[in-house]
C-alpha cells in the first residue's frame, strides 16, 4: 500500500459513473432525468432521484 485515500476520493462522480454505466449497458444515454435513470439504475433508483441531482448542480 503507497498510500490511504479517502472513501469520497476513491468514488467516481455520480454523473460520470451513470454515464458510463449507461453507455456500458446501452450504448448511449440520455441527460434528462427519465434517461438517466432509464440508462443508469445502479447510479439513479428513480427519475425523482435523477431530477434532485440534476437541481443540486452536483
Amino acid at each position: 500500500m503507497d498510500r490511504l485515500v479517502s472513501w469520497q476520493e476513491l468514488v467516481p462522480y455520480r454523473l460520470d459513473a451513470a454515464i458510463t454505466d449507461g453507455l456500458l449497458e446501452t450504448g448511449a444515454i440520455r441527460v434528462l432525468p427519465q434517461g438517466l435513470a432509464d440508462g443508469a439504475p445502479r447510479v439513479f433508483s428513480s427519475v425523482e432521484a435523477a431530477r434532485t441531482f440534476l437541481k443540486r448542480g452536483n
